[in-house]
């Protein structure tokens, strides 16, 4: 069972889970820019990975890339979705900054 509620631009679906199914009309055109995006940062994710590898051992490199991850979320979160940055995200933010010293 699905409850729909739609004006000329916008369809929300709402299922049965309670989950919002979003449509728009130029979905298209926004699909394009973020898949030709996507492929870019995605290859230069692997050249970024082949230059790590090449010269850290893979024990270290899978540390800093988690370490770099969890920075990269709550800094990016903080930006675009104003999210706020607690106790716990700064926390975490400290210890993975600690762990890829460690791991050096």
């Amino acid at each position: 069972m699905t409850t729909t509620i739609s004006n000329s631009n916008l369809t929300v679906q709402i299922n049965h889970f309670g989950a919002e199914l979003f449509s728009l009309k130029n979905s298209k055109s926004i699909f394009d820019m973020f898949y030709i995006n996507g492929i870019v940062f995605y290859i230069l994710v692997a050249v970024l990975f082949h230059y790590i590898y090449n010269n850290y051992n893979a024990n270290k490199v899978n540390i800093i890339w988690a370490c770099i991850s969890i920075v990269l979320a709550v800094i990016l979160g903080a930006i675009f979705e104003n999210e706020s940055i607690t106790l716990n995200k700064t926390i975490a933010v400290f210890f993975s900054i600690v762990a890829i010293y460690f791991a050096q």
